[in-house]
Order: structure tokens, then C-alpha cells, then sequence
């Protein structure tokens, strides 16, 4: 049996329908699996953007602005002491570290020369004192009596004042030269005594005058002169007399005697019954002088002795009171320069003190910062010497002029210590941190997350996987945070980079070229959600 094969032929037209159905459907898969891939593509990229943006939420705490700056501390007072007059250490009260008070006597000069100088002044005022009292006074009337005895003695021819007082003086000697012999008492032992007293006063009367010359002039001085000269007379006479007992040793000594004192009221009646008429105009001076009273020069004169007096005690006073070193404010003794025995003068630098109790520091502040500091702000204070410690002070003085150092100025500011610690010393090194305002409870975000644009300032809110800048009131501002016055509410979430915020914009946008979403401004109470 035989088999035949069967050709079925298509038409060619239909086949060829089904062939495009196909292969357009084909091109809509591929086209739909194309658009789904790119889709997730971005959003991959759009959340990648979203995970690498660095936040920081809005926050209320306090805001501090500070200023810093390094010195050194120093005490507040801190002086090095000398004496005001030279002069040889005897005493040195204290020793290096003792804490001594306000008017402690710390050492001493060798004193004895000042006192005896405040004792001679003294009696020098004593004197000025008495002889202006005198002047005021006047006359006595017995002096005035005198006068006018005098007076009337010259007129008539009669002798001198000191003539007459040599005279008297020569009797008196020889009647008590013979009341000694007739008691038994060698004459030229007596006499030798008399001119070895003599010559000892006038030994002291010149040690006084020399001593007052050196340092004053005038009623002193002339006082002095008299007294030297008196002392020089009495010499002369006692010299007389014991070289008149040596060359009457042989003669009957009783015999002697009483013819001496014939001879000199002998020569006294003399001298009482001669003239002198030069002495007239002298005695006449005398006289009137006492009538007349003191003038307005003598009183000008008497008291400007007592004034100069005065002074020259005071002087001699302050040299004494100066011959100690006494401490001018309450302190410690930083150094003693000075030994027992050392002669030393008024530029020796015999001791430093400070005021350690009271330390400080001085700082210097630039110009820009100045306007930010005020007297009582609070200070913190560091030290390299004790890390960890941290002091608080207090701004007690600032510059009213700047000084101009290497073409930079500066402005000198002092913070003193509020706290005392035993192991804070001066000359340490100080890191000083001025907070210079603070505010309590304000919002505030990271500096970075404040723009500028134009005159307005911006920040980036994070809301709901968009972007959204939100116009905010910017108040004070420190070196890490700013303070929102308004547009932001507390939680808000701020972007803080800056770089990545156009790229997640552009994918969460899902606006063609990219970008943020501007708003207009954040509804009403801050940004979007409030």
C-alpha cells in the first residue's frame, strides 16, 4: 500500500499578521521592563542621597559666648621695698614666705644717731618756743629797773656793764679763795680744780655750738656763740687765778688772801666811780628797748625761729620713723635682699612683697572683641600647671586706651581670681576663657545649618523625605550655635550638609534637571507639620 504525502499550504498573507502581533508585543515588554528598571534605578539613587544627609534637630538649651585669651598671674599688689634713709641693717624681723599685715615692721636701721638728732631737735623747739614767749611778753619790769640803773650809770661817767661783772667776779674769787684758806684748803689745788672744770665747759659749750652750726642758723647759733664765749672768759679767769695761787705759794697764804681782797674791792670802788662815756649810747639802746616792747620784726623773727624749730624736729622725725621698713599693704615676703650688719641706702632693694591673696591676670584682648566686654562679666580659668582645675574670676579692669604692639593694638584687660587656692602662684601661666553673654532656655541649631541669602537667612528643614528652606530670625551667636528668635519649633530636623541636599531634592522632588522645593515660607508656627 502505498503512501502519499500531503502538502497543506498556508496562505501567505495571514501568516504574516500573526508574525507582526508578536513582535509588537515583544517590544511592550521589553519597553515596560526598561521604564521599571530606570525607575527603581533613581529611587535607589534618591534614598542612597536620603540616608547620606547629615541632621541635627532644633533644641533648646543655654547659649554661651565667650572670648579667650592667656596671661600670666600676678598678684594684685606686688612691690619691692627699700629704706628711705642709709644706714646699717640691725634688725630683719621676717623671713621668705611669712604673710606679715599692713604696718608690720619687717627691719630695722641702726637708730641711735636719728633719736639723738629728734632729742637735740626737740630741745632746739623748747628754746624757740621760750624765747618767743619771752618776745610776746616784753620786758620785765626788774630788767627795766636795771636798764635805767645802767643808764643813769653811764651817764655819769660810770664803767662798763662787763667791767663792773669782771670786777664783781674777781672779788667774789678772792673772798672764797680766802674762806679757804682760813678753812684749811689748798689754794693752788682749788684753783687747778676750778680751771679744769672750766676748760671741760668749754669743751662741751664748742661740741654744742659745732653741732648746731651744722645744722641751723640765726638765735641758735648766736646762743651757742655766746655760750662758747662765756665759757672762754671763764677759762681766762680761772687761769688767772690758779697762775696767781702758784706765785703767791710762798707768801703767807692767809696774808695773801686778804690783801687780794682788799685789792679787788679796791678795784671794783674804782671802776664804779670812772667814766666811760661810750658806754652811754649802748645802755640808752638798752633801755629803750625794754620800754618800747618787742617790734613787729622781733615777733616775725621769734616765730619764724619757732617754725624752722619745728621743722627741723619733724625732719628729724621722719628720718628716725624711716629707718624701718614697714609693710605698706598686707602680703606675703617674696624675697629678702638684705643681712644683719649690711650697710645699705635709700636705692638697696632690702625686700619684695604681693599680695598673694588677691591674684589676677593680665590679658591682652583684640580690638574686635572689645566692644563685647564689660566690667563683672565671669571669667573660667585654666592653668598649665594643674590640668583639670579650672578657677572662676571676674573682669575688673579694662584699658581705656589700647597699646600698639608690632603694628597690632591691644587692649590691657585684668580678671582677677574669685577663687583662692594654695596652689595657684604668681607668674604661672593662665588660659582664660570671658563669657561675655549668656541667654537661658533659647532654640538654636548647629552654625552650619544657617545660609545666607542676600539679606535673608535660610535653613534647610528635613520634612517628610522633602527638603523644604524655611526663612528664620537668627539672635546671638557663639562659635558652634546660633539662636532662632523664630521660624523653627523645637524637634525640627535642619540639614546640616549641604552638598547632598540638591541631589536627594532632585530625587524626592521628582522634578526633571533637580533642585529644592522653594516654599514662599513655612506655615503658620514655623516649619512644614507644625
Amino acid at each position: 500500500m502505498s503512501t502519499e504525502a500531503k502538502t497543506i499550504s498556508v496562505p501567505w498573507g495571514k501568516s504574516s499578521r500573526v508574525n507582526r502581533r508578536w513582535i509588537a508585543l515583544l517590544v511592550g515588554v521589553l519597553v515596560v521592563l526598561a521604564a521599571a528598571f530606570l525607575v527603581s534605578q533613581r529611587m535607589g539613587n534618591a534614598r542612597a542621597a536620603t540616608t547620606s544627609l547629615q541632621t541635627a534637630p532644633t533644641q533648646r538649651t543655654t547659649l554661651v559666648a565667650t572670648v579667650n585669651a592667656a596671661g600670666n598671674i600676678q598678684a594684685h599688689e606686688q612691690l619691692n621695698l627699700n629704706f628711705q634713709v642709709a644706714g646699717q641693717a640691725s634688725k630683719i624681723n621676717v623671713s621668705v614666705g611669712d604673710k606679715v599685715k599692713a604696718g608690720q615692721v619687717l627691719a630695722e636701721l641702726d637708730s641711735t644717731d636719728l633719736a639723738l638728732q629728734v632729742r637735740q631737735s626737740e630741745l632746739a623747739l623748747k628754746i624757740a618756743q621760750a624765747k618767743l614767749a619771752t618776745t610776746k611778753r616784753g620786758a620785765d619790769p626788774n630788767d627795766v629797773v636795771a636798764a635805767k640803773a645802767r643808764l643813769d650809770a653811764a651817764r655819769k661817767g660810770g664803767p662798763s656793764a662787763a667791767d663792773i661783772a669782771a670786777a664783781r667776779a674777781r672779788l667774789e674769787s678772792v673772798k672764797k679763795n680766802l674762806a679757804d684758806v682760813q678753812s684749811g684748803v689748798d689754794p693752788i689745788t682749788k684753783a687747778r680744780q676750778s680751771l679744769d672744770k672750766a676748760k671741760n665747759d668749754l669743751w662741751a659749750a664748742q661740741i654744742d655750738r659745732d653741732g648746731i652750726a651744722s645744722k641751723s642758723s640765726g638765735y641758735q647759733l648766736d646762743s651757742a656763740n655766746l655760750r662758747v664765749a662765756n665759757a672762754e672768759l671763764a677759762v681766762q679767769q680761772a687761769q688767772q687765778a690758779y697762775d696767781a695761787a702758784v706765785a703767791n705759794q710762798t707768801n703767807t697764804p692767809l696774808a695773801q688772801a686778804e690783801v687780794q681782797v682788799r685789792d679787788a674791792e679796791a678795784s671794783l670802788a674804782k671802776l664804779l666811780n670812772t667814766t666811760y662815756p661810750q658806754d652811754v649810747a649802748s645802755a640808752e639802746a638798752s633801755y629803750k628797748k625794754l620800754v618800747d616792747g618787742p617790734t613787729a620784726e622781733d615777733l616775725l623773727i621769734a616765730e619764724a625761729n619757732v617754725e624752722t624749730a619745728q621743722i627741723n624736729l619733724e625732719q628729724a622725725q621722719l628720718k628716725l620713723k624711716n629707718a624701718r621698713l614697714v609693710a605698706p599693704f598686707d602680703g606675703t615676703v617674696t624675697a629678702i635682699n638684705l643681712q644683719r650688719g649690711q650697710q645699705v641706702g635709700s636705692s638697696t632693694n632690702a625686700m619684695a612683697l604681693a599680695s598673694t591673696e588677691h591674684l589676677e591676670i593680665s590679658i591682652n584682648m583684640a580690638e574686635v572683641d572689645l566692644p563685647k566686654l564689660q566690667l563683672g562679666q565671669e571669667a573660667q580659668i585654666s592653668l598649665d600647671a594643674a590640668p583639670g582645675k579650672t578657677l572662676n574670676g571676674k573682669v575688673t579692669q579694662i584699658a581705656p586706651a589700647g597699646v600698639l604692639q608690632q603694628g597690632v593694638v591691644n587692649y590691657p584687660i585684668i580678671v582677677t581670681l574669685t577663687d583662692v587656692d594654695p596652689l595657684v602662684k604668681p607668674g604661672m601661666t593662665a588660659n582664660v576663657i570671658i563669657i561675655v553673654e549668656r541667654k537661658e532656655n533659647v532654640l538654636v541649631v548647629p552654625n552650619r545649618a544657617i545660609r545666607t541669602q542676600g539679606r535673608q537667612r535660610l535653613v534647610t528643614v528635613a520634612h517628610e523625605g522633602q527638603q523644604i528652606q524655611v526663612p528664620v530670625q537668627t539672635g546671638m551667636i557663639n562659635d558652634t550655635q546660633t539662636e532662632i528668635i523664630s521660624g523653627l519649633k523645637e524637634g525640627d530636623e535642619v540639614i546640616i550638609n549641604s552638598t547632598t541636599a540638591s541631589s536627594s531634592a532632585r530625587g524626592l522632588g521628582g522634578v526633571a534637571g533637580g533642585g529644592p522645593v522653594f516654599v514662599g515660607g513655612p506655615p503658620a508656627g514655623g516649619a512644614p507639620g507644625r
